[in-house]
């Protein structure tokens, strides 16, 4: 039988149009929720909505990213919106995101993001694949910069803006300056949606280095992607994936920072540390932010997609993958 994240315990700790691929329209991953989207039928209209608003948003976004428009840019993400750059840490809040890129943007060129994954339900939707930009240092030499990144979009009385995005490079990037902008950790005990709860459950599982016990956390269709990896892609793979990586690993330890839900879908954003044999660390640990969209098929929630973000990347690290 699946194992679904069932809510049990509160666990506090735990550039671009996109241009989707027909296959993207017609995926049954997830059932759109709430207001106006009920069954099966609706799915793709829901899907082909979505995609065609968020095409709209990432478009005016590019292009403010191109201009160094960092007023313009910061306009398309949501009022309490976590934004993580390249190499940066994290910053909240559409003014403190505008300061960010006001700073951010005058070194960095243009900006290209593909899509290989979606899904959404209600409100909510999140979009991810490979990005590529350009760094100017202090003497104008320009250093490219590739990864992969994930982007949640929320709409709000008809609009969508961007709740949530990551940038996590292959490799080291230009260091800067600590952007403003700051995170409060959500205390222990506070009341968290379901979607949140079951952390607990899967930090347990990945204690015990258990691949397959642990793979059954995430869909038939998931997406992980570890700490110095490339995206893994189904519950067979990542099973694959985990039988390699897990023994290495140890115990993780997860901190939440932001949260939020709408209809089936979740996202949870936080500080990890674990330990990790490729990690180049004198300890053997790695640390830094992790990212999990999570969706709720029935009464179980299970991880959509998953990507840890180290602090500090291994050099020459592989190619970012390409798109649909």
């Amino acid at each position: 039988m699946r194992q679904g994240l069932r809510a049990t315990a509160v666990f506090g700790l735990v550039a671009c149009a996109f241009v989707p691929a027909e296959s993207l329209l017609a995926q049954t991953a997830g059932v759109p929720g709430g207001t106006g989207y009920a069954g099966g039928r609706n799915r793709s209209a829901y899907y082909a909505e979505v995609i065609g608003r968020s095409n709209e948003v990432m478009a005016e976004w590019r292009d403010a990213w191109g201009e160094d428009d960092a007023e313009r840019a910061a306009s398309m993400y949501h009022p309490d919106a976590l934004l993580m750059l390249p190499g940066r840490g994290p910053v909240v809040a559409r003014e403190g995101i505008a300061m960010a890129l006001g700073e951010y943007l005058p070194n960095a060129g243009r900006i290209q993001a593909g899509m290989v994954d979606f899904d959404g339900s209600d409100r909510m939707a999140y979009i991810s694949g490979a990005f590529n930009l350009e760094m100017r240092d202090d003497r104008g030499v320009r250093h490219p910069i590739s990864g992969q990144h994930v982007t949640v979009l929320f709409r709000e009385r008809g609009d969508w803006r961007i709740r949530a995005q990551l940038f996590k490079p292959d490799g080291p990037v230009l260091e800067g300056p600590p952007l403003p902008g700051q995170l409060t950790v959500v205390p222990e005990g506070a009341p968290l949606a379901g979607a949140v709860e079951p952390f607990a459950s899967w930090v347990e599982a990945w204690a015990d280095a258990d691949a397959d016990g642990v793979a059954e956390f995430y869909q038939e269709e998931g997406a992980l992607i570890l700490p110095h990896g490339q995206p893994t892609y189904t519950r067979a793979a990542i099973a694959e994936e985990l039988m390699d990586f897990l023994p290495a690993s140890g115990e993780v330890e997860a901190e939440m920072l932001d949260f939020d839900q709408s209809g089936r879908i979740a996202y949870v954003m936080g500080r990890f540390e674990m330990e990790d044999s490729e990690s180049g660390g004198t300890d053997g640990t790695v640390s830094g932010d992790h990212f999990t969209i999570l969706f709720r098929n029935g009464r179980d929630w299970f991880i959509r997609f998953q990507m840890f973000r180290p602090d500090n990347p291994l050099p020459g690290g592989a190619p970012a993958g390409g798109g649909l």
